[in-house]
């Protein structure tokens, strides 16, 4: 994924929410060939996501971390991305190699 027109490649895209939760796909590279790409950041702030790891606010008040989550391509399912409204994101952090 190119951002701005920028030529250096995202690896990694982290979310917070209203509530604190944090929401992580760890490896944007797997999800290149994806339906909507490894993700979609929309026009009116909100975004499509992977979803690969999440921290809630209590869990990361206790220092615990990133917990994996079930792994969003499923053989007999699909591919399952999450849709994240502007009005319930505080914060995006976006990785990228130099």
């Amino acid at each position: 994924m190119a951002l701005f027109g920028e030529r250096r490649v995202a690896t990694q895209l982290t979310v917070q929410l209203r509530d604190g939760t944090w929401l992580m796909c760890d490896d944007l590279s797997k999800f290149q060939t994806s339906p909507n790409g490894p993700c979609v950041l929309g026009a009116k702030g909100d975004i499509l996501m992977y979803v690969t790891d999440k921290m809630t606010d209590k869990q990361s008040k206790r220092g615990v971390g990133f917990v994996p989550k079930a792994d969003p391509i499923d053989a007999r399912w699909g591919h399952e991305i999450t849709y994240i409204p502007a009005d319930q994101i505080v914060r995006v952090d976006l990785r990228r190699q130099v």
